[in-house]
């Protein structure tokens, strides 16, 4: 029923009268959902003031974090999702989202000169996806870890640490896939 356009009309309405956590929410995902960005932003921070509970807090936090990646700004995903997570710690699925933002960004972050440091990027993501306690997509991050010998060509060695540049600006240690 909320896709209703009387059910939004109807919703505002009320919204204008009454401010309410649950029904900023719901407001602020109709506006996500229909991608009206300049209407979801001011209504995600009105449920923020008005959350109580450390896990509405961390929610509206994802949401907002969520809508900077629609956006593509990544910078600002993750500061979002790791203030989510410290405002309740209970909320290490969004280590996971922090992690596909990283694997997403390997063509974005590739600088193409070795194979060896393009895939760094994979380790921070299964960093990620480790604390969030994700074995798959661990896997799956492992997979396209660098070789033995392609970090042996760049004088690494495994137990290395390293710094993943881009965006990202985090450091991890060498671990091949093989």
């Amino acid at each position: 029923c909320t896709d209703d356009p009387l059910w939004l009309q109807a919703a505002e309405t009320l919204h204008k009268s009454q401010k309410d956590f649950g029904l900023s929410k719901i407001l602020a995902l109709r506006y996500l959902s229909n991608k009206e960005y300049d209407k979801a932003t001011p209504m995600l921070e009105e449920a923020l003031q008005l959350a109580k509970e450390p896990a509405d807090k961390a929610e509206i936090l994802g949401l907002q974090a969520q809508q900077q990646e629609m956006v593509a700004n990544h910078e600002n995903a993750r500061q979002l999702y790791l203030k989510a997570i410290a405002t309740d710690p209970s909320a290490k699925g969004y280590y996971t989202r922090i992690g596909d933002i990283y694997m997403n960004s390997y063509s974005e972050c590739a600088q193409q000169k070795h194979k060896a440091q393009d895939r760094f990027i994979f380790l921070i993501a299964y960093d990620m996806y480790q604390k969030a306690g994700e074995t798959q997509k661990m896997e799956n991050a492992k997979s396209s870890f660098p070789s033995s010998e392609e970090i042996f060509e760049l004088n690494y060695k495994r137990g290395d640490k390293v710094r993943v540049t881009c965006w990202i600006n985090e450091d991890t240690i060498i671990r091949t896939r093989n």
